[in-house]
């Protein structure tokens, strides 16, 4: 099986549309003790799960790692 990895940045410091703040510390914390083995993260395409295997609503992978770091640009 081939395996497809392509980082994503899925968060940054500062305020988020709804008014809460995400802090560094949390991301620094998520990205040193994210692991697989104890509590592997899925991505869907939404909140829907579906159990269908072609349902638009599948799962799309597995989350492998997480990484803490300066944007340095954009």
């Amino acid at each position: 099986m081939t395996v497809k990895a392509k980082r994503f940045r899925i968060g940054v410091e500062g305020a988020t549309t709804d008014g809460r703040e995400i802090q560094r510390e949390w991301l620094e914390q998520m990205a040193a003790s994210y692991n697989p083995a104890v509590y592997t993260a899925l991505i869907n395409l939404e909140h829907i799960k579906s159990y269908l295997p072609d349902s638009t609503f599948n799962r799309y992978g597995k989350v492998t790692a997480l990484f803490a770091e300066e944007i340095t640009e954009g």
